[in-house]
């Protein structure tokens, strides 16, 4: 189902029980977004993404006048992979390595649930936190089963998996998805190591760069990508209107 200003999102709707749209840039404005609100309430929908360029101030005006809750401040980091760096790893203790089984082990899903830590889904007082949850949970099970990821890579000791990080592609480069390091391990070049050794998997795989997307106001993970040679490439903004 769509319409010139909004489109029906199927698997969020889905997922979570609940009907979800998305509300399209193109034509929404400070006249019309009240009305498509309500028509989407009077069609049932409880949950509207509407996702904005962090320059287009006036669409944030308007988002926040009518309800909009600023969910997330997205940053997307990319890195040219040509020049990357022969990597050195002399003073950290662990390997990188694929996940070998098919479902998720309880250290990996609590690994997901980490990395959610500064996720819209979480950040939103509204979204129910069962839902968070569970939205993980099969996001990372989705990941090992290589429905949404082609690897995951982990960093394990001999009683734990310490950091794990997802790969797929997006928009014709490699893509890191989830990506967490177990809080008591941190500050020990784990997360580091897993997305350096994440950018010479796409070397290998024929990509020349790879992406991230992170949250404003992740420090650590800026810190971390910024240190690994990314570059702020640009910044949305993710408001959620509850209906």
């Amino acid at each position: 189902m769509c319409n010139c200003n909004y489109k029906h999102i199927k698997w969020d709707s889905d997922f979570f029980g609940f009907k979800v749209a998305q509300i399209l840039k193109t034509g929404v404005n400070e006249s019309n977004l009240p009305l498509i609100l309500k028509q989407l309430k009077t069609d049932n929908y409880r949950l509207i993404y509407w996702q904005i360029p962090n320059y287009d101030h006036d669409a944030v005006y308007i988002a926040r006048k009518y309800g909009g809750f600023l969910a997330d401040e997205k940053i997307v980091y990319h890195k040219k992979l040509d020049s990357l760096a022969k990597m050195d790893h002399t003073n950290v203790l662990y390997n990188a390595t694929f996940y070998e089984y098919m479902e998720p082990e309880t250290d990996l899903v609590k690994l997901a649930l980490v990395s959610g830590e500064y996720s819209r889904y979480k950040s939103d007082p509204h979204f129910p936190k069962n839902l968070f949850e569970e939205l993980y949970r099969c996001w990372i099970t989705r990941s090992v089963h290589k429905e949404i990821a082609w690897e995951t890579l982990i960093v394990r000791d001999c009683t734990k998996i310490l950091g794990m990080l997802t790969l797929g592609e997006n928009n014709q480069r490699g893509d890191i998805g989830l990506l967490a390091v177990a809080p008591e391990c941190r500050r020990k070049g784990i997360g580091k190591l897993l997305v350096e050794k994440a950018g010479q998997y796409f070397v290998q795989n024929g990509y020349s760069a790879v992406q991230v997307v992170t949250q404003s106001r992740n420090t650590a993970a800026r810190i971390l990508y910024e240190s690994c040679g990314y570059a702020a490439e640009k910044q949305t903004f993710f408001f959620h209107f509850w209906l």
